[in-house]
């Protein structure tokens, strides 16, 4: 499960590297992204996700106001 909230967190950043979101935005699309797909929602998983992508430098976690994806995680996740 935490594959798929990878890439639909990844669907859910800017299609720019270091175009910035915040956590409250991924949130709600990663959420409105599993309303339409039929995937139950986690909170949890979703913050899992999000530790698995920084991890992998994927994305960049500053704070909770400044979220970016790098071209790496743009890249992988294409």
């Amino acid at each position: 499960m935490i594959v798929k909230y990878k890439r639909l967190i990844m669907e859910s950043v800017p299609n720019v590297p270091a175009g910035q979101t915040t956590y409250e935005a991924l949130h709600r699309n990663v959420r409105l992204y599993c309303d339409d797909l039929g995937i139950s929602f986690d909170g949890i998983t979703l913050d899992d996700a999000l530790a698995e992508l920084e991890q992998e430098q994927c994305i960049v976690y500053f704070d909770e106001n400044d979220v970016r994806p790098t071209n790496h995680g743009l890249v992988r996740f294409s």
